[in-house]
């Protein structure tokens, strides 16, 4: 079980409250789920309603008496899109728990319940007609469905299903790519180490990143790490502790296969616990504003999927 992200007092239920997404392949308690939503793709391609209510968002909505949460899924689905899924594969679920007295029209299970989440492969897309709920439906590449409201407000979901649903093979027919990037760790006051991760200025919410970028034709993967650090992060030429890997695979919203070479670094006590980064360089993030700081690791769940390969304990022990 891997909690991806807790709220405190949701706005849409009695107060006090609380709700945690969690990543888990284990279906919670059937009699306690009320409504189950799926992550379907046809390729790399997401599939999405757009909802009268609400514009576009993922396709599902609540059980039924008598069905079960997959039974839930695919009704929703082909109700909202007019799409007849393959095998489908639970993969998260939203726990809601109320803390507050149970109200006399509380129509869910109390004091916990749950959403399910799956994600599927499109078998078919039959003809699609407007409805009572449903405008419209479409499929977006990676690069158009991070756009997305929903997508952008739950991209820890998203990378999930994505990682699950999309084969990451690298493809014979596609060019190749290399990048590198520069994992750095520091000793706290604490004697325990942390990770330096980054954010994009003002999307708190998606999932932290690590400095690093493309190697360029006359670089090496090690100068290209070192400049990218220093563009990113101003950061000078600190102690390699060692190369933790390259990692193969395939890009879809660049079309493109990446070998991308990732390097252990230690940078000094005396780096600040935070600090803001104007990125400088010819690349197309120039001038763009990073938002560096260290954690520990109960919070490498929040790094983004592509970037976990090597922060495991196997890897870098040092952190765990």
């Amino acid at each position: 079980m891997n909690i991806i992200q807790t709220e405190h007092n949701l706005s849409f239920l009695p107060k006090p409250n609380w709700g945690r997404t969690v990543l888990s392949n284990d279906l919670p308690p059937t009699d306690l789920i009320t409504a189950a939503f799926v992550f379907a793709f046809d390729g790399d391609r997401l599939l999405m309603t757009h909802l009268k209510a609400r514009g576009w968002d993922l396709p599902g909505g609540h059980t039924e008496p008598g069905e079960t949460p997959e039974q839930t899924a695919r009704r929703e689905v082909y109700e909202e899109t007019g799409a007849r899924l393959n095998q489908i594969t639970c993969f998260a679920h939203a726990h809601i728990h109320l803390n507050a007295p149970k109200p006399t029209d509380y129509k869910y299970p109390y004091p916990d319940s749950y959403m399910v989440f799956y994600w599927a492969h499109i078998d078919t897309l039959e003809p699609f007609t407007e409805n009572d709920e449903s405008r419209d439906r479409q499929t977006f590449d990676p690069e158009n469905a991070r756009q997305l409201d929903f997508v952008k407000n739950n991209l820890s979901l998203y990378y999930a299903a994505f990682e699950a649903a999309v084969d990451l093979t690298p493809k014979p027919e596609a060019p190749w790519k290399q990048k590198a990037h520069g994992l750095v760790i520091r000793r706290g006051d604490d004697n325990r180490y942390k990770l330096l991760v980054m954010q994009f200025d003002g999307h708190p919410n998606w999932p932290f990143h690590i400095p690093g970028g493309g190697v360029d034709e006359d670089e090496t993967p090690e100068e290209a790490m070192y400049r990218e650090l220093n563009e990113e992060a101003g950061l000078d030429r600190l102690q390699i502790l060692r190369k933790l890997g390259v990692h193969r695979y395939y890009k879809y919203h660049i079309t493109a296969n990446a070998e991308r070479h990732d390097y252990l670094l230690l940078a000094p006590r005396n780096l600040p616990n935070q600090w803001a980064h104007t990125v400088t360089g010819q690349g197309g993030d120039a001038d763009d504003i990073f938002q560096y700081r260290w954690i520990g690791a109960d919070e490498i769940h929040h790094l983004s999927g592509e970037l976990k390969t090597f922060v495991t304990p196997d890897h870098i022990p040092e952190l765990f």
